[in-house]
This record gives C-alpha cells, structure tokens and sequence, in this order.
C-alpha cells in the first residue's frame, strides 16, 4: 500500500506539478525532491529540507480525556516481525508479568495483528477472572475508548506506533523489554528519546500510575505542519 501511494503521489506531482501539494507520512524510500513534505519519525533523522520530523508516530485514535481513569492496566501486544521472534521465552515472561499484576488489578490483555495466533489461544486459556482478553479490537473508535479509561499502559516495545498512541492517551506509559539483543538501533533511539521527554518509563513489577500532557507537543506540531503547508501555497495563484 505504501509503495503504491509513493508512486501515485509521483505520478500526479509529475502530471499536474505546481496543482498538486503532495504530502507523504514516513521516508518514502524514494526522491525525496519530488515530495512538497514529508512527515518522518524523528529516528528515521531525515534531515531534508522538506521535512517535518515527529517524536511520535501520527495515528487516528480518538480519546475521551473527561473519562475518568479506573484502576485498569491496559497490557497492549505486539508481534513477531523481522526483530522480534515472540518465542516461547518471551511468551512465559508476558503470562507470569500478567498473573502477577492481576493479583492486585484488573487487566485489559490487548493483542495487535501480529500477535502469533498460538499465543492468543494461550492467553484465551488462562482461567483468571482479573485479565480480559481483546481479540477484535481494531478499529479506532473502541480502541481509543478502551485506552481513555485506564489508569496504566504496558505496552511491548516491538512497535513504535503502539507506544506512540498509548502515550497520545495522556495515560502513563511503560515500555515492556523483551529478545533485548534483537532491538534495532532505531528502536532504541526512539525509545531512550521518549524516556528524554518524560513520555515513558520502563516496566517493572511495582510501577506506579502517572499522567503526562500532549496538549504542547500536539499544538507545535499542528502549527509546524500547518506553516510547511501554508508557506508553500503559491501553487493556488496557477488554479485561478
């Protein structure tokens, strides 16, 4: 899908050049002359003239920040991709993390996509009255629900844009280490970056709650994003 958006955008900039605006989310991969802006994650460091970098990855998650926050921990999953195995090992470690921590609290069990399927199935077995599992759970409305009302998210750090929205919900984040040896460079990047900010802290057995504000980090964004936009308009004088 990305690949074919990159050479739709191209091929209309090429067509109707100064009548189209062309923007593209994440590098991509190709020349980046023929984007009029790019919006990158800020560990890709992209440093082109023509780019807006971000510290967190864009999403279409809404949340409801008058709900009031429960005592519920989200324990949000990734998956398997070319880094991360998701073995047996890291298996054992996430359901004895979740026994734990249900002794005491409710919890939210959210798997991704790629979360392995044998993996859900051992989740789905586990008779615990604390932990409830969410298998279907991707569209944006119900996951920014479930998100808003509780009052931690553990989130595995496989995936830069998960961490990104759990953090985006104002609810206190902890990144959930596995397969150490297998983190890109990148992803450690983007991790240690977010830590820099305050935005997420490291899990661990005795963690406590705690909230952040996004309400700075979105305006500067929103008003980067929408100067690049305005300052480079002069395509609207060819229009009329």
């Amino acid at each position: 899908m990305v690949k074919k958006s990159v050479k739709a955008s191209i091929y209309l900039k090429r067509k109707f050049k100064e009548l189209v605006f062309n923007i593209h989310i994440q590098d991509p991969k190709s020349n980046h002359n023929l984007f009029d802006l790019i919006i990158s994650p800020e560990h890709d460091q992209l440093n082109k003239p023509n780019n807006i970098s971000t510290l967190l990855a864009l999403h279409n998650i809404n949340f409801d920040f008058n709900k009031k926050k429960m005592n519920v921990i989200n324990f949000i999953i990734g998956g398997s991709n070319k880094y991360f195995k998701f073995n047996e090992d890291t298996q054992k470690k996430i359901i004895n993390d979740l026994e734990f921590l249900s002794k005491n609290s409710l919890i939210n069990v959210i798997p991704s996509r790629r979360t392995p399927f044998q993996f859900i199935k051992k989740l789905a077995m586990i008779k615990n009255h604390n932990l409830k599992l969410f298998t279907d759970l991707f569209d944006p409305i119900s996951y920014g629900s479930l998100l808003s009302v509780s009052n931690l998210q553990i989130v595995t750090w496989d995936s830069i844009s998960m961490i990104s929205e759990a953090i985006s919900s104002e609810t206190g984040t902890f990144l959930y280490e596995f397969e150490e040896e297998s983190c890109p460079k990148r992803y450690q990047l983007f991790h240690h970056m977010v830590k820099q900010k305050g935005f997420l802290k490291n899990f661990s057995r005795d963690m406590k709650p705690y909230t952040t504000s996004m309400v700075t980090y979105n305006s500067e964004l929103k008003s980067k994003i929408l100067n690049k936009i305005k300052s480079n308009l002069w395509f609207k004088n060819s229009v009329s």
